[in-house]
């Protein structure tokens, strides 16, 4: 499957989507200061799909903050690509967290819960890769990072982000950057 080209950045300052931190305002604001990627705070895929008016809201951009990332979680296939299709219009690259370790999105089967269904990340990237314009990324943990990254790049994924953390971990505890040396290595 081929790859869209990722596009290039000014710099190498690049904005994490944390959630109930980058909303609009704050990306822009980002942006002002040197940010040269901003991205939305995690959207389900499932109410995007449904055009659930508060995701809708989440997913409100500005063309200050140009270049600009969708995150979405989920698991279902069909609303991840609904998802990605609604929010295409208004991106600059839609991006898939494989690797959020919050209870909430974990008991949902998604985010780092997909990380033990390889077969169903291939098959999430090939689909959305295939039903978008814009460019796909993933998001992914330490857990299997070089196996699920390969996955990934060979499905679609024009890029994979690694937080180098193990699920158990959370957002907390001394990163492996040797991990993110692995995939960059090997992908």
């Amino acid at each position: 499957m081929p790859n869209k080209e990722f596009p290039k950045l000014k710099s190498k300052v690049v904005l994490a989507p944390m959630h109930n931190v980058t909303n609009i305002a704050f990306r822009i604001l980002c942006k002002k200061y040197g940010a040269s990627l901003v991205s939305t705070e995690l959207l389900s895929a499932n109410a995007l799909a449904r055009e659930d008016n508060l995701n809708l809201k989440l997913a409100l951009t500005d063309k200050k903050e140009k270049l600009v990332v969708a995150q979405l979680f989920g698991q279902n296939t069909e609303n991840l690509i609904k998802a990605a299709k609604v929010l295409e219009k208004n991106f600059d690259i839609i991006d898939i967290n494989f690797g959020c370790p919050s209870k909430k999105i974990l008991s949902q089967g998604a985010g780092a819960a997909l990380l033990k269904r390889k077969n169903k990340i291939k098959e999430i990237v090939e689909q959305v890769s295939k039903n978008i314009k814009k460019p796909l990324t993933v998001k992914i943990r330490n857990e299997d990072a070089i196996e699920v990254a390969k996955i990934c790049e060979k499905a679609g994924a024009s890029a994979i982000i690694v937080h180098a953390r193990s699920i158990k971990q959370g957002y907390s505890g001394k990163a492996d950057w040797n991990v993110i040396k692995a995939v960059k290595e090997n992908v």
